[in-house]
């Protein structure tokens, strides 16, 4: 599923990944860590397929990783950065923004300061406040990105050029 996901091939993807979830719902007492797994690829794969049933997927796949891990756990991060990506995507501009501050308070507990994920969570979180003309808001987070770029990959990486450009 994540190859297919990968090479952009996200309905192969998503009838493998629906494949996964009813193999971890169909065993006894179902496996809810691999069920939460699965509808968070779901979620993923179907933000480039269906907008509103990617976040009907990712809402449950999030509520069912608050569940099985707690909402301090890293596994939650993801699901809250890709429902923050739907609903921004779909023209909702404030739901996203908490959503995205919780992901960025999770992954600077687990991963610290310095981690690409957090880089990208900051980056997406800039985006919002930027699409709602929130500029000295966003303003730090870009030079927090781009700091942790320049850490991470050096002076020269295409990453770096793309959050320039950005910013």
């Amino acid at each position: 599923a994540d190859v297919y996901y990968d090479l952009g091939l996200y309905q192969e993807s998503e009838q493998m990944v629906r494949e996964v979830i009813r193999l971890g719902r169909s065993r006894l007492g179902g496996e809810l860590h691999t069920v939460a797994r699965g509808l968070v690829r779901r979620g993923r794969t179907l933000r480039h397929l269906r907008l509103p049933e990617a976040a009907t997927v990712t809402g449950e796949a999030l509520a069912l990783c608050r569940q099985v891990y707690g909402n301090e756990d890293l596994a939650v991060a993801l699901p809250l950065k890709t429902l923050a990506l739907i609903l921004w995507h779909q023209g909702i501009f404030l739901s996203p923004e908490p959503l995205l501050r919780e992901a960025l308070a999770i992954e600077r507990k687990h991963l610290g300061n310095e981690d690409e994920d957090l880089a990208d969570t900051l980056t997406i979180l800039a985006g919002v406040l930027r699409s709602q003309d929130r500029l000295a808001e966003a303003e730090p987070m870009f030079q927090e990105v781009l700091g942790i770029q320049r850490k991470l990959y050096g002076q020269q990486h295409p990453y770096l050029a793309l959050t320039l450009t950005s910013y």
